[in-house]
């Protein structure tokens, strides 16, 4: 074989290797988005890095589908089981709080799910769920009466750290001015979110504080040390939409600050991923507030009830015929605050929650030894039926 043959011979092989490897990259590391997916599934395997590099690593900034996507530990796992499987998987990320990494698959067919399921490598396979906000609407209704929350706290909580996980919030209202508020974005490119309405409103009735006067809302907790944690966005009608990934990531850096209290102004189906990240922050010390979801079940809802988990139900005129021991009535009506430094009214459990939050941690800053028990006596001393609903 003569030198252009041997140089023929080379070049071939050399396209040939470039086009297995072109199609091998493609098939394995194409960035699909889950909103591609027919019936996107959650799919749950250990993380098989060693804890240094775990965390080592911080799941806020980065791109998901793409940097966790090119370490070789992971992408060999992730790619077997594609292969073992004939898997479509999307985006992708690791909770290093539960040691977990998460992967966004189209669901296979049964058989195959059933097998997959068993597979040793695999802690659970759970549907990938999607979650909303307990809107707190803005009221046409100027004329309405409010019941503003005109609670006496002890203290404005000074010393506590609450996280609010919620749509984003416009940080630069008027009303932050004195307001340090620490502001994260879980939403990966979706915007900054410092236009959305929801998490502007629930935030500012905690932390709002003008000292120049100007400011119609008070917040009722503006000592506290303030952390908003953008998990959630703004849909084209105004509410606000969560995923089992923008709440994984949103929860697994909260339990990095291990907060007081964390209000989470939303509800949704139940969600082993996010109640297990639940349960560290709760083994941890902290309070959760949610909304209450009168749509679902308790075994079927989002935080799952527990100690340690308060739900707040808005009222307005009529009281609920009956409700759950940890279910506590607040103002179903406030005003707070808007993005591009307005204010508004707004409706709904989810402008309630940020009134237990507020009690709750004025307790605790009063006193950090206080029993969750004790709180929810006495938040049932402070928020019971009276005859001005």
């Amino acid at each position: 074989m003569n030198n252009n043959q041997w140089l023929i011979r080379f070049i071939i092989t050399l396209c040939m290797f470039s086009f297995i490897q072109g199609c091998s990259a493609t098939k394995n590391n194409e960035k699909i988005s889950h909103t591609n997916f027919q019936q996107p599934l959650l799919l749950v395997i250990e993380d098989p890095r060693g804890e240094r590099k775990r965390f080592g690593s911080s799941a806020h900034g980065y791109s998901v589908n793409v940097d966790y996507t090119q370490d070789p530990l992971l992408k060999r796992v992730t790619n077997q089981l594609a292969d073992d499987y004939q898997l479509q998987f999307a985006d992708q990320w690791p909770l290093k709080n539960l040691g977990v990494h998460c992967i966004v698959i189209e669901s296979p067919p049964a058989g195959v799910l059933a097998r997959l399921k068993k597979d040793k490598r695999v802690k659970w396979v759970q549907p990938f769920n999607e979650f909303d906000t307990q809107f707190s609407t803005q009221e046409n209704n100027k004329d309405l009466t409010i019941i503003s929350p005109t609670i006496k706290l002890p203290n404005m909580s000074n010393g506590i750290d609450i996280i609010v996980i919620d749509t984003g919030a416009d940080t630069s209202h008027p009303a932050f001015s004195h307001t340090d508020v620490d502001y994260q974005n879980f939403v990966f490119d979706n915007g900054s979110g410092h236009n959305e309405v929801h998490g502007t409103a629930v935030t500012g009735l905690l932390a709002a504080h003008d000292k120049k006067g100007k400011n119609p809302v008070k917040g009722l907790t503006r000592q506290a040390n303030f952390h908003h944690y953008r998990g959630c966005w703004q849909k084209s009608n105004g509410t606000g939409k969560c995923t089992t990934l923008t709440l994984a990531l949103a929860l697994d850096a909260a339990i990095d600050i291990n907060p007081n209290v964390l209000n989470l102004s939303l509800s949704g189906p139940k969600d082993l991923v996010l109640e297990a990240l639940i349960n560290k922050l709760i083994s941890k010390g902290t309070i959760i507030v949610s909304a209450y979801d009168e749509k679902r079940a308790p075994e079927n809802r989002f935080p799952q009830p527990q100690v340690g988990i308060i739900y707040a139900y808005g009222i307005s005129s009529t009281k609920p015929a009956s409700l759950p021991s940890n279910t506590f009535l607040a103002s179903s009506t406030a005003m707070s605050l808007s993005p591009k430094g307005a204010y508004d009214i707004f409706n709904g459990h989810s402008i309630a929650a940020p009134q237990l939050t507020a009690i709750t941690a004025s307790l605790l800053s009063s006193d950090p030894t206080i029993s969750k028990n004790t709180i929810a006596n006495r938040l049932k001393q402070w928020l019971t039926y009276k005859d001005k609903f």
